[in-house]
């Protein structure tokens, strides 16, 4: 009898064993993997082997395991026999059941996930030794699952989405993988294929150009003044761009006074408004230039756009030594009010507050949807609610909102 007992005790460990070691092979992923063979590499080889034929990997572990739980069946039901008689069949019956369901399946699979790298890694070789030896069996199954899988409607092939992997990014920030601000670029590099020009350059009413007939020696002071060093050069008014000066060609020539910007312009890149930022970055990387004109439909000028603003759409504000650091154009209070400068991207907002605004594709500033959802340019102290929150309009100009306020939840009291 006690010999009975130490085989079942053996044979529902057996059992552990191939429920945890099927649920650590099947929860591995290929970063795992990966990792593993950096540090075992024969066994991360089996490992990534065993992996990609996922056939093989069930069926020995189905095989093992049934044959297991056929034993335990048949050793308990000789036991119960011996010692109590046929009637208590069934009481045994459901006492093995459940020692099976608690100790051969949940608390292994359970344990598995928690460890099937560690797992995986020191039953590799039992495993693979173990599908050699039900070869023929697993051969037999094999041809039968495929036969099945024939005859059975196909459905189409699931393949990874961007909205899949933007999911992903997210789900790594939640459980502490990845920080925060790792997340934000990484969705702002996928971004960059959507994100037109025309939402992050600089608008023609904010752009700092002088006349090319100016001279060298009135122009440096302004320029200095300004702190730029790339400057459009216009000629009739400041919509007709004609050029682009730099400041150190300027300085150059300071021994030649009657020089004029236009004796040291170049020739400027343009770019339509409705291009998107990467095709833009494209163009500026294959002229080897910093700064491109940006033009509205009509050909008129709508703005400027630098390779400076073009990478802080990836890794954030960048500041040099002579820029003056603004404020961020999004500030919280400690009574989780939001301050929000109007021509904020919308998708920047968004990213930094964790809620999605649903809005038209042609809008892209947080000016422009609040004014879409007001059918109006809104006065100063309009509230607008929405489902994510409450916007409160504090300044405009003629022809845009300037600055919002904006908190999360639908019972915001205004503070």
């Amino acid at each position: 009898m006690t010999t009975h007992i130490l085989v079942l005790v053996l044979l529902l460990a057996l059992s552990a064993f191939f429920s945890g070691t099927e649920t650590a092979f099947t929860s591995l992923s290929m970063i795992q993997i990966q990792q593993i063979k950096k540090r075992y590499r024969n066994r991360g080889a089996l490992i990534e082997r065993l992996h990609n034929q996922a056939d093989t990997l069930l069926a020995t572990v189905l095989i093992g395991n049934n044959l297991v739980n056929i034993g335990m069946s048949v050793i308990s039901s000789e036991l119960t026999i011996r010692l109590f008689g046929s009637t208590a069949l069934g009481i045994t019956t459901g006492v093995l059941t459940m020692a099976i369901l608690v100790f051969g399946e949940i608390i292994p699979k359970q344990t598995a996930i928690l460890n099937n790298a560690f797992i995986c890694i020191h039953t590799v070789r039992i495993i693979y030794l173990l599908s050699i030896i039900f070869r023929p069996l697993i051969w037999l199954l094999s041809g039968l699952s495929r036969i099945i899988s024939r005859l059975s409607p196909k459905n189409p092939r699931t393949h990874l989405t961007l909205d899949g992997i933007l999911h992903m990014v997210k789900h790594a920030e939640n459980i502490g993988i990845l920080e925060n601000y790792r997340t934000r670029m990484v969705k702002s590099i996928f971004r960059f294929n959507d994100v037109s020009v025309h939402a992050i350059m600089t608008h023609r009413t904010k752009v700092f150009s002088l006349p090319a007939s100016l001279p060298i020696s009135e122009a440096l002071p302004l320029i200095t003044e300004a702190g730029y060093s790339r400057i459009p050069v216009f000629g009739r008014d400041q919509e007709q761009i004609l050029g682009i000066v730099l400041e150190k060609e300027v300085i150059r020539a300071l021994n030649e006074p009657e020089t004029t910007l236009k004796d040291l312009m170049m020739p400027p890149v343009v770019v339509p408004e409705s291009w998107k930022i990467h095709r833009v970055f494209t163009k500026l990387k294959a002229e080897r230039l910093n700064l491109a004109i940006v033009l509205d439909e009509y050909g008129g000028l709508a703005g400027v756009v630098t390779m400076e603003d073009l990478v802080e759409e990836i890794i954030g504000e960048l500041y040099d030594e002579n820029e003056e650091k603004e404020g961020s154009r999004v500030t919280r209070n400690a009574s989780g009010w939001y301050t929000i400068q109007g021509d904020t991207p919308l998708h920047v907002l968004e990213d930094i507050v964790g809620i999605e605004f649903p809005h038209d594709r042609s809008i892209e500033t947080i000016g422009g949807y609040l004014a879409d959802l007001a059918e109006e340019l809104p006065n100063p102290g309009t509230s607008i609610p929405t489902d994510a929150g409450t916007f409160i309009i504090d300044r405009i100009s003629r022809k845009q909102i300037l600055s919002v306020r904006f908190r999360p939840g639908t019972d915001a009291d205004e503070t």
